[in-house]
């Protein structure tokens, strides 16, 4: 089997939703809930409903929404939410939004960067060559980051993510020996 070579790739074989899959134009929650609900893999029911969607508003994981209208970055937020949840709590998302405010990363990178780790973790022979060009380095100055992000934000990040991703890969397996163990203890009781 071929390794997956860019994020974009692995993304299409995984089914997940792409940045270039999000419109241009701002749209209203109903046509929001409907995008996430034919974009996103994987549910019988709705990845995301409208009420999951305005209570990420009131606890500030979907930012800055102002009027009935969301914005591709507010998508972009909503996304990076879905796939975090289950590994972060809200606290812990809110405080990385925070970084990557603070850091000038875009929540377009965040999002891939987001996938690429999440897909590392998942098949750590993955190959390494699939990471996006990286900011250029920056000496402290306010010119030399040219409206960069620095490279050590971009790269605790990723660390950040990679755990967070891996931490959910080995509850699983933690979870699965779990329930082996319990067979086998099942087993041994008849004997």
């Amino acid at each position: 089997m071929a390794l997956v070579k860019t994020n974009e790739e692995a993304a299409v074989v995984r089914g997940e939703m792409l940045p270039s899959d999000i419109p241009g134009i701002d749209l209203y929650l109903d046509q929001v809930s409907m995008l996430l609900e034919r974009k996103l893999p994987g549910y019988a029911e709705k990845p995301m409903t409208k009420a999951m969607i305005n209570n990420y508003s009131r606890e500030n994981l979907i930012r800055d929404v102002a009027g009935k209208k969301y914005t591709r970055q507010h998508i972009l937020q909503m996304l990076i939410v879905y796939h975090l949840k289950p590994v972060l709590g809200m606290q812990e998302i809110r405080k990385m939004y925070d970084f990557i405010d603070m850091a000038g990363i875009t929540y377009e990178s965040c999002y891939l960067i987001m996938l690429e780790e999440k897909n590392r973790a998942r098949c750590p022979e993955a190959s390494p060559e699939a990471s996006k060009t990286k900011p250029p380095e920056r000496d402290g100055s306010p010119e030399s980051c040219g409206g960069q992000p620095f490279h050590g934000d971009v790269e605790l990040l990723r660390s950040f993510l990679f755990c967070a991703f891996a931490s959910m890969r080995y509850k699983e397996e933690a979870v699965a020996l779990l329930g082996g163990m319990s067979r086998m203890e099942t087993k041994s009781i008849e004997k």
